[in-house]
């Protein structure tokens, strides 16, 4: 008993009193500490895990993860673009989300934990974007963890996307075959007629000074022929 009465005296039991004021102290702490600093490296070592408080709740919460081209939501991306990743929802403490491919990077009240991006700030949140570069190729899937409260948390909400085939396609066909095959051509010919021209020229050339040369020589005997009558 807490309070007690003795004849016209009424005691009060200080020592249970100090005992459930530390509870409650106890208590609070653990309720504003259990999200505020962000999950922990130790449930990120994959798939986003449990926070390790509170009890995990059936479905996603009306909780979604979107992947972002500008203001259009997109399930196909072209390699090594960067995009937004959007989670949304109702107001929520905390957050865990990572991707098995690309990679991600926080934003302000954000911070990597493990392989995950976590929230480093505990105010309510309806909204997290954060910045995710995609990989060269190959399909991507993210997984979130929302901590909705210190007593409440959902698993399971996820999103898949692939590399967009046909920007694949197009940087291959234009970086392969489309340019140097031309420029290689055009030389090609251009180098031919310089050096037709070359040598055309060099043998009219040769010929009038082969030409001189003779009439030089020719005119030569006729001069002797003469001083010799």
């Amino acid at each position: 008993t807490v309070v007690s009465k003795v004849g016209s005296r009424v005691w009060i039991d200080s020592a249970l009193v100090m005992t459930v004021m530390l509870r409650v102290v106890v208590a609070y702490i653990a309720l504003a500490s259990g999200y505020s600093s962000g999950g922990p490296s130790s449930r990120c070592s994959g798939p986003p895990g449990a926070p390790g408080h509170g009890s995990q709740q059936g479905g996603t919460g009306g909780y979604s993860i979107s992947l972002m081209d500008g203001q259009t939501a997109v399930t196909q991306y072209t390699p090594g673009q960067s995009y937004t990743v959007q989670i949304s929802g109702d107001t929520f403490k905390g957050f865990m989300v990572n991707a098995n491919g690309g990679s991600l990077a926080a934003a302000s009240g954000q911070m990597l934990s493990g392989v995950c991006l976590t929230h480093s700030s505990p105010v309510d949140k309806t909204i997290q974007n954060f910045a995710w570069k995609a990989p060269a190729s190959g399909n991507v899937t993210f997984g979130v963890t929302i901590v909705q409260s210190y007593f409440v948390y959902y698993r399971g909400i996820g999103l898949s996307v692939v590399a967009d085939p046909t920007a694949v396609v197009d940087v291959d066909e234009s970086a392969g075959s489309t340019t140097e095959p031309a420029a290689d051509s055009t030389t090609t010919e251009a180098d031919v007629a310089a050096n037709s021209t070359t040598t055309e020229s060099d043998t009219t050339t040769a010929a009038s000074a082969i030409s001189g040369t003779s009439c030089a020589v020719i005119g030569v005997i006729l001069c002797a022929a003469l001083s010799a009558m």
